[in-house]
């Protein structure tokens, strides 16, 4: 061929998957390649507990769309700060990226931290391991079954739903914690108690009921399911260790002490009382 002539198998140094697997079987042995999504790098995430962490996550504050080249998590960068810096962390080393390839957009007035990525290699990369784009409530996500054919994925994936769309909190008459899992899809709270019941774990049944939702002012379905047995949570805490109880330990730990004893406790709740009025502020303030 003439060096002169264009060559449409080969712009730019690139050439199609179709031409790269003619030139194998030419040349009889594999060629090292790297393979092109637009003109960044093709991310491939393995199936490993990692990759199961972030399905968690995603699965719980994240979304991907399928309408834009956009993926993002919306977590309390307020509040639970630790946990924001955490995963951004987690997804520079997870993606092998530069934090510069990350944009965080911070919302003081709704305690919202957007983590945004913007390339069509991530978004590629995480609808790979099984993860859906689009609306998560109208496509009724739920757990890639991957997921299930090993109990480290199990764990990993349970701590990423637990540090994002669960909760930890004090039982107050039994002196102890609670674990629950909440979400809009019926199926993914319905695999949350199946890893648990897989992993020797037992729940409740999973429970239904109607919330409003303010912003679009209508209701919704929700669907929850909780760890209450003392042994059952202390087993979840100790196999999961979940980001959300590491942060918070020393809170959750006061509070037992303080539970102890009935005339601290009625001291302490009148002066919590007057100070977060509001029942959601004691839920999720970090200044509670």
């Amino acid at each position: 061929m003439n060096s002169l002539t264009p060559n449409i198998f080969y712009i730019n140094n690139n050439y199609n998957t179709i031409t790269h697997y003619d030139l194998e079987e030419l040349y009889g042995l594999p060629i090292p390649n790297t393979r092109m999504i637009g003109i960044h790098k093709e991310i491939i995430l393995l199936r490993d507990g990692d990759s199961a962490e972030l399905i968690g996550i995603w699965l719980g504050d994240g979304h991907v769309s399928d309408k834009s080249i956009e993926l993002n998590v919306s977590l309390n960068g307020i509040d639970d700060p630790e946990y924001l810096n955490y995963v951004i962390n987690f997804l520079v080393y997870i993606f092998d990226i530069d934090i510069d390839d990350i944009t965080i957009n911070t919302y003081d007035n709704k305690k919202l931290s957007l983590i945004r990525l913007n390339k069509l290699t991530y978004q590629k990369a995480l609808i790979d391991l099984g993860f859906t784009a689009g609306n998560k409530i109208k496509n009724q996500i739920d757990v890639p079954s991957w997921i299930f054919t090993d109990n480290s994925f199990i764990i990993r994936c349970l701590k990423g739903l637990i540090d994002t769309d669960g909760t930890i909190t004090i039982n107050k008459s039994c002196r102890c914690l609670r674990i629950s899992f909440t979400n809009a899809s019926e199926p993914l709270v319905e695999s949350f108690k199946k890893m648990c019941n897989i992993l020797g774990i037992h729940t409740g049944l999973v429970s239904h009921s109607k919330v409003f939702d303010t912003r679009y002012n209508k209701y919704y379905d929700s669907y929850s399911v909780s760890v209450s047995a003392k042994k059952d949570v202390r087993e979840f805490l100790d196999l999961v260790q979940p980001k959300k109880f590491e942060y918070r330990r020393k809170y959750y730990g006061t509070w037992l002490l303080i539970l102890e004893n009935p005339e601290i406790y009625k001291l302490i709740k009148k002066q919590i009382e007057l100070k977060f009025p509001q029942e959601s502020d004691r839920k999720f303030s970090k200044e509670y």
